[in-house]
């Protein structure tokens, strides 16, 4: 039987094949949460959380000495990440939403094209670009990060920024 207070031991002194053991373990709890969340780097951000806690679990204390316990606080740790990251979400859905219910009235006329160009005129160069391929052009976050070789998550940033910028013009 394999004693989990050791792999936990090990793990903080850097031992990649019990790191490697316990992912393995816990892989279950990080697919179905990472499904919950319904984005790209779910399973990466919850597994980096895993590695984390590994590092910071407190074996010291006595209680810690039984599985149960270990158990117990790294699956409390992911799942105060999966809520902290779907808190997240929903905030950038709702902005998102907002935007695109605002976009809603701009038709393809000239005079609508000009108000929104009119709108974004205040972005720098590349949160206008981001904000207009994301949502005139309909590219996915992925799409938009090869095009300009940057990251997804660089350019929900952007994007979010952007979308802050416009709420308060609106």
């Amino acid at each position: 039987m394999v004693n989990l207070y050791e792999k936990i031991k090990n793990c903080q002194c850097g031992n990649k094949e019990d790191i490697l053991f316990v992912l393995n373990m816990f892989e279950p709890l990080l697919n179905k949460y990472s499904r919950l969340l319904e984005y790209d780097d779910a399973k990466q951000e919850l597994t980096l959380t895993l590695i984390k806690t590994l590092q910071k679990i407190p074996i010291h204390k006595k209680n810690f000495k039984e599985d149960k316990y270990i158990i117990s606080y790294i699956k409390k740790s992911i799942i105060n990440r999966y809520v902290s990251l779907s808190k997240k979400l929903t905030k950038k859905y709702t902005y998102e939403a907002e935007f695109d219910s605002n976009l809603m009235y701009f038709n393809d006329d000239d005079e609508n094209i000009i108000e929104l160009y009119d709108l974004l005129k205040d972005l720098t160069r590349v949160e206008k670009n981001i904000i207009v391929l994301k949502y005139l052009h309909n590219m996915s976050d992925v799409e938009i990060a090869e095009l300009h070789n940057i990251s997804r998550q660089a350019v929900n940033q952007t994007k979010n920024r952007a979308l802050n910028k416009l709420k308060s013009y609106i």
